[in-house]
């Protein structure tokens, strides 16, 4: 036991038998060859001089690498290795140069393949998850291979965002998230002066007129009475999305058609089931695939690459974090002892001045860090692409930043040597030699030339999965249609201004606008009232929003509060299925564990062909 009376947790058993134990750092590095040790070994070192403090969050910069001395193994395939950095100069805005660096990492795989590379000696390592999913795409429309756990996320693929976004303003065109994400979208698209003018212009305008400016297919009529599935395929269409093959909107198309032939989920409950499964929605890729390796910084740690590619990119305008500070007891007031800033640089300027340089100090280490770990992941090719406007001197040492430095090594540190060569705006600068590719002996390699398939129109290869979906088409939109209409009911009052809304209704027919005035009249007729209004001065809600253990979001139609009391209430257009009665029960199990004491779980049926509404208590 310890002096605490507890059993001794297996580490410190280690720690209590292995008093003696002292810290060692490895001198041997056997992945990298020599060149590439021996450029980090100088970059990192030199790097403590060229620094401008000498404290940062706490750690010493030249406790950390100034003693950085590590060998290459003593063998004669280590031998030689190249770095090379690659300059992009523009005159470009540098967060616009993204098609640049995509470039330049197709010129270098196609490089390495002609000195006997595989895609899958090759990794592009990346600081955010967003450009990983970028040169993903931009790869794949190159017809080169790719693996990667993060930057193939659906998720992260702006079109798919912007679609998701789409629905959500169709779904609830209150949604201002929505809204706003619709609008950066075409001002990216679009290459607009700014995103923040553009949205500030749009904020009192028509968006299906800011839409249809831009893109004058756009017709929100034609989209209100579709299922999920036609909504999604007009969407391609209406913003060109189809023109071009795209493995991320067709995967999300087959999500969606998967989505339509569950038979547990109503259609209106589209969004939780994506909230539900878009963090493992990936494009399918098998892992014995020869493909060009994709991740994050992060990720790579601990593994090594033939040919490792690091693009930088510009940061841009990110946004400021918010820090907890203390208030200085000269400028308290009453109890507040602490607050949260906004690191800008104009922080410098206050009395937070030394928390804001340790913050900025602290995130430069970091970024030190990152390319640390990104340096010594290769093994016989390290490339390095960055990008700078003309007008930059990016060898000013007052100015500093890892950027500037970088060229500062290159072009001064290393300039003896250092090989040059300029091709338009690109400059080039290598350290070391190109290494061939080592053949295995007695052992052919051989892969699996599998291609994620891109070549017919997105359209043609989901709809072989159409036929089920075609069939329950009338039936989904009818449901969602049914849904919209009953949550713009909350009190009495709401019944004839409903009515009155579907009266002037363009999209629906007369047989349609007669039929549901005909079920809402059905449905909020006196025998129902108790029931759909629960006692007197209840609460009402359409549309809640609650989460279940495990962080999933759930939608209960309509739910009914009076105290502690509350009375739930689903809609279901479909068949009896008694998936909706274990449905309405995980609500009440979230209910109840906020307190609420659960008086009624109803399930309301409403029927298509002859407007009979069955209600079931669960």
């Amino acid at each position: 036991l310890s002096e605490q009376g507890k059993c001794p947790t297996s580490d410190e058993k280690v720690f209590n038998n292995h008093t003696a134990m002292k810290k060692e750092t490895l001198k041997i590095n056997y992945r990298s060859h020599e060149n590439i040790v021996e450029f980090s070994n100088q970059y990192f070192k030199q790097l403590c001089s060229y620094f401008p403090t000498e404290n940062i969050g706490g750690n010493n910069i030249n406790k950390i690498y100034s003693k950085l001395d590590t060998e290459a193994e003593k063998k004669e395939n280590k031998k030689g290795g190249l770095v090379q950095l690659s300059i992009i100069q523009t005159d470009k805005k540098l967060s616009d140069t993204n098609s640049e660096i995509h470039s330049e990492i197709k010129r270098i795989i196609d490089q390495s393949k002609d000195l006997g590379y595989n895609w899958k000696d090759i990794a592009v390592l990346v600081r955010e998850n967003k450009h990983g999913a970028e040169i993903a795409q931009f790869l794949l429309e190159n017809e080169i291979n790719i693996i990667s756990s993060e930057a193939l996320l659906l998720k992260n693929d702006e079109n798919i965002r912007f679609i998701i976004s789409i629905l959500q303003y169709i779904n609830n065109p209150q949604d201002e998230i929505a809204k706003t994400n619709i609008l950066l979208y075409i001002a990216n698209k679009q290459t607009l002066a700014s995103d923040n003018d553009f949205i500030k212009q749009a904020k009192n305008t028509d968006i299906e007129q800011i839409i249809k400016k831009y893109y004058p297919q756009f017709d929100l009529w034609a989209l209100q009475k579709k299922d999920w599935y036609q909504k999604t395929e007009l969407l391609y269409h209406f913003f060109n999305l189809d023109n071009t093959p795209n493995p991320y909107l067709l995967d999300f198309l087959n999500f969606v058609a998967t989505f339509s032939n569950q038979q547990q989920y109503e259609q209106h409950q589209f969004f939780d089931y994506w909230e539900e499964k878009k963090d493992k929605l990936a494009i399918a890729c098998p892992d014995n695939i020869n493909a060009v390796k994709i991740m994050t910084s992060h990720k790579s740690k601990g593994l090594e690459f033939p040919i490792v590619i690091y693009p930088i990119y510009e940061k841009g305008n990110k946004k400021t974090k918010l820090t907890w500070v203390d208030i200085p007891q000269d400028i308290a007031t009453g109890e507040l002892k602490s607050t949260t800033i906004d690191f800008t640089k104009r922080t410098a300027l206050s009395v937070w001045d030394t928390d804001y340089q340790k913050e900025k100090e602290a995130q430069l280490l970091d970024d030190i860090n990152v390319d640390y770990v990104v340096f010594t992941r290769a093994e016989n090719h390290l490339h390095i692409i960055k990008t700078e406007t003309i007008k930059e001197n990016s060898n000013n040492k007052e100015d500093f930043s890892l950027n500037t430095y970088l060229k500062y090594f290159f072009t001064d540190i290393f300039k003896e040597k250092i090989n040059l060569e300029e091709e338009n705006n690109i400059i080039r600068y290598s350290y070391g030699q190109t290494v061939e590719k080592e053949e295995k002996k007695g052992k052919e390699e051989k892969y699996k030339q599998e291609r994620i398939k891109t070549t017919q129109s997105l359209p043609m290869q989901a709809k072989i999965q159409t036929h089920r979906i075609k069939q329950l088409a009338e039936a989904s939109a009818w449901g969602d249609l049914i849904h919209a209409y009953l949550s713009q009911i909350v009190y009495i009052n709401d019944i004839q201004t409903c009515i009155d809304s579907i009266r002037k209704q363009k999209n629906l027919s007369e047989n349609e606008k007669i039929q549901i005035e005909n079920i809402i009249n059905t449905l909020f007729c006196p025998q129902y009232k108790e029931l759909l209004f629960g006692p007197e001065n209840s609460i009402i809600r359409n549309e809640v929003e609650i989460n279940n253990l495990t962080g999933e979001t759930r939608r209960i139609d309509r739910l009914i509060i009076s105290d502690k009391d509350a009375y739930i209430i689903d809609y279901k257009t479909g068949k009896e299925d008694e998936e909706y009665g274990k449905q309405i029960n995980e609500y009440a199990d979230i209910l109840t564990r906020m307190g609420y004491i659960v008086k009624s779980k109803t399930l309301i049926y409403i029927s298509k062909e002859d407007n009979e509404i069955s209600v079931k208590e669960i």
